[in-house]
């Protein structure tokens, strides 16, 4: 019995403690834990190959969450997340499209047509096929069933799938409206602010809180500000998020100076006591050296990457690290360090992250960095280490196409 099996009992006894999973859980910490058991349970069954069983099993485990408790989104989102990485990453078209036709009856229930339509957003490019979906997606903003606006909302509000900032902030301004409890409406918030700072300088002002008693300001005239009749705001939720402070400190140095905003951003991500302040800066960080033409400097990588907590950050640093890895080393400096990059790589293939499901590329994020390590080992002539790779994934992912393709780069090195 391997550690993850052990780890989804151990859940499995204390959730079944106060109930069964037979029966409908009784409150929101019965309904939390009993979405978390099935989120490692599915797990369990991709590790095992069972890729449709863990499909319907995240399928099911959405489709039954209760209306009266919309903060079990926050839960449920991982539990989203891993199956669209499922069908996008593992599946094959036909099994896909057979868990499409045979699982989901996006006529009946919105709960599956936001499995469907969400998919067709996130394997579409600029097509008309997404344009389509995001179409009907926006009708699903409207949505009686609240996991299925909350989740509209938020895919609508991200700004890595829409380009148009002020489509993007009335998502997440709707998302602040409705549900401004929610993490996940946090979550958007920043992304949006995030994306756009850059190249709309205002939206840091207009996302803080003004000062009181201004009346030069018209609060009408805020486009992420201006919403009437409510009890919350974008300011209100982000009035002491630490990613935002350090975003209008370096405001003046993004274009004048990225050197220094990289410098900046980068001492916050390393010396930050929250990991959503330490991911968000690093982010801001990687666009910014990127738009420069700038590299992160390595010492701010390090320092997260080296850190033991199983969060978002960390995984994206140790991302960023493989990435100077390959194009830095050389053969002088040694098998240990070709060995350290391939265990560094191995500990992105562990599911502990998705306990912190909001950044959007998780999942293929960690399991791409993977994939150009290997190649990158079997293109460079370290063929040992390339296999111990390429097997690493095989053993996560069985029956996918990613230990199918691992197989035929296997076959190609010579090796069963």
């Amino acid at each position: 019995m391997n550690l993850r099996t052990i780890a989804f009992l151990a859940i499995a006894v204390v959730a079944s403690s106060s109930f069964s999973f037979a029966e409908a859980p009784e409150s929101l910490e019965q309904w939390v834990a009993q979405v978390q058991a099935h989120r490692m349970e599915a797990e369990i069954l991709i590790e095992q190959g069972n890729l449709r069983s863990a499909a319907d099993l995240l399928a099911a485990s959405w489709r039954d969450l209760p209306e009266a408790w919309p903060e079990l989104a926050d839960t449920a989102t991982a539990s989203m997340q891993l199956l669209l990485f499922i069908m996008e990453y593992l599946m094959d078209e036909t099994t896909v499209s057979q868990f499409v036709r045979e699982s989901l009856n996006p006529e009946a229930s919105d709960s599956d047509k936001f499995i469907r339509t969400v998919y067709d957003i996130a394997i579409g490019q600029e097509t008309p096929g997404k344009t389509q979906a995001a179409i009907e997606m926006t009708y699903l903003t409207e949505s009686k069933n609240p996991f299925v606006r909350i989740g509209a909302l938020f895919m609508l509000s991200d700004p890595y799938y829409f380009s148009d900032s002020k489509f993007v902030e009335g998502m997440s301004g709707t998302l602040v409206r409705d549900f401004p409890d929610l993490t996940i409406t946090q979550e958007a918030l920043r992304l949006t602010v995030y994306e756009v700072a850059r190249d709309e300088p205002d939206i840091i002002e207009q996302a803080l809180p003004l000062e009181p008693a201004d009346p030069a300001v018209d609060q009408k005239d805020l486009s992420l500000s201006a919403m009437p009749e409510q009890t919350a705001s974008p300011a209100t939720l982000l009035e002491n998020d630490a990613v935002v402070e350090c975003l209008r400190e370096v405001l003046p140095d993004l274009g004048a100076n990225p050197a220094l905003a990289v410098q900046k951003t980068c001492e916050t991500a390393v010396s930050a006591a929250g990991w959503r302040t330490r991911y968000g800066c690093l982010v801001i960080a990687e666009r910014t050296a990127k738009k420069a033409g700038l590299a992160i400097p390595e010492a701010a990588i390090s320092a997260l990457a080296n850190r033991t907590d199983p969060t978002p950050e960390v995984a994206h640093a140790r991302v960023l690290a493989g990435d100077r890895f390959r194009n830095s080393y050389s053969s002088k400096a040694g098998q240990a360090l070709l060995d350290k990059a391939v265990q560094d790589t191995i500990q992105l293939l562990s599911t502990a992250w998705t306990a912190h499901p909001y950044e959007r590329n998780l999942y293929e994020e960690n399991l791409k960095e993977v994939q150009n390590m290997a190649d990158w080992m079997a293109k460079n002539g370290h063929s040992s280490e390339a296999v111990e790779l390429y097997k690493a994934m095989m053993a996560k992912y069985p029956n996918s196409i990613v230990s199918s393709a691992c197989a035929n780069k296997l076959q190609g090195l010579g090796t069963e």
